[in-house]
């Protein structure tokens, strides 16, 4: 059983949410997304999904505790420690 702890900051108003989830086996960026939505959906600010029903990387970072970013071209997530998704925040 392999273990994931996600911090999920700016996609939900006001909310800043760490959680460890469970998967069985390897893990992807796009199966982490479909879990995100599936638990979160419902408040996450409708511009932070895309048409394909992920997250809109366009607002929406993820990367590693390093600042190192992750994309869908990993095949496996599991060996990082912490996953992150942020949404920058604008203005000056």
């Amino acid at each position: 059983m392999a273990k994931l702890l996600l911090h999920i900051y700016g996609l939900i108003p006001a909310d800043f949410i760490d959680v460890e989830l469970e998967f069985e086996g390897p893990v992807n960026l796009r199966r982490l997304e479909e879990e995100i939505i599936k638990r979160y959906g419902n408040k996450i600010e409708e511009q932070y999904i895309s048409e394909d029903g992920l997250l809109n990387h366009r607002f929406v970072i993820t990367g590693d505790k390093y600042g190192k970013k992750i994309d869908y071209q990993l095949p496996d997530l599991t060996p990082i420690e912490e996953i992150w998704f942020a949404v920058p925040l604008a203005g000056g």
